[in-house]
C-alpha cells in the first residue's frame, strides 16, 4: 500500500542489501513522510567507488557512497551524524566530523497526488 506508514525507519540495514536502489525505492513507496536510515559510517579505504564494502563482511556506508545511493531517490536529504570515541561520549550533529560514527540521514519521498 503506497504511504501506508507516516515514517519508516531502516537501521543498520542497508548495509546488508545487494539491491539498494530496489530497496530504497520500496521505502519511500510506502512512507508518507520520512525515511529514516542509519547506518555505521565505513571509512573510504575499505569501500568501493559503487559504495559497496570491499571485504564480505557488512561494515557500514560511507558517506559519500551513501548521498550517491540516496540521492538518486529523494530530492530532500536531511543529514544528522553520531559523532564520538566508540566507547562515548557521542554528539549529533548536521555535518561529518573526524569522528563520525554513524550515517542518518532522513530521506523525505516526494509528494504524491
Amino acid at each position: 500500500m503506497t504511504g501506508a506508514f507516516d515514517v519508516v525507519t531502516c537501521v543498520d540495514v542497508i548495509e546488508h542489501v545487494e539491491r539498494y536502489d530496489a530497496f530504497v525505492d520500496e521505502l519511500l513507496r510506502v512512507a508518507k513522510r520520512r525515511v529514516v536510515f542509519g547506518t555505521p559510517n565505513r571509512r573510504a579505504e575499505f569501500t568501493n567507488p559503487d559504495a559497496r564494502p570491499r571485504t564480505t563482511a557488512p561494515a557500514g556506508v560511507e558517506l559519500q557512497g551513501a548521498g550517491r545511493i540516496l540521492r538518486r531517490h529523494a530530492s530532500q536529504i536531511d543529514w544528522h551524524f553520531v559523532n564520538g570515541a566508540w566507547e562515548g561520549p557521542f554528539t549529533i550533529s548536521r555535518t561529518p566530523t573526524d569522528s563520525t560514527q554513524s550515517l542518518v540521514p532522513a530521506l523525505v519521498p516526494e509528494r504524491r497526488e
